[in-house]
């Protein structure tokens, strides 16, 4: 399950680095939004379903993919990753999307608890992706006008 559909309790999404979609639907909606620099996946996942398009996932599919491990590299992209969450939630609200409040302290928590573990490399990609993701949602509560922490 996607990040999105978890913390937006929304409607289920695809990944872009694992999605197929027929060119007609694709068309039929708009194809990906180019104004998104993130999240571009989810929003058309959402636009094809809100649309009446059958969505599904394939549970057994394998898809490999290189994960960052430098502590600046995790950290710029997980940022990029937190500012869609708010420009989704601002789109998708009024369908029914909605924040994770206790998700987002719980995690805050969290990386306030485990700053004292950072002297060890093995925990700093974690905390870096955490930390830069909840930097990215609020960058990105301000830029859509709107509290998604």
């Amino acid at each position: 399950m996607a990040a999105a559909t978890r913390q937006l309790g929304f409607l289920p999404a695809a990944l872009g680095a694992n999605l197929a979609v027929r060119r007609s639907a694709f068309d039929a909606v708009g194809g990906f939004d180019e104004e998104l620099t993130t999240g571009e996946d989810i929003d058309l996942s959402w636009r094809l379903q809100l649309a009446g398009f059958r969505f599904t996932t394939a549970p057994g599919a394998v898809v490999a993919k290189r994960e960052r491990t430098r502590f600046g590299e995790v950290f710029s992209t997980a940022r990029a990753y937190g500012r869609c969450g708010p420009a989704l939630f601002r789109r998708y609200r009024s369908r029914g999307a909605r924040r994770d409040l206790r998700g987002a302290f719980r995690a805050w928590g969290w990386m306030m608890v485990a700053l004292p573990t950072l002297v060890r490399p093995d925990r700093r990609a974690a905390w870096a992706r955490t930390a830069a993701v909840r930097l990215g949602r609020l960058e990105g509560s301000c830029v859509e006008r709107v509290f998604f922490p």
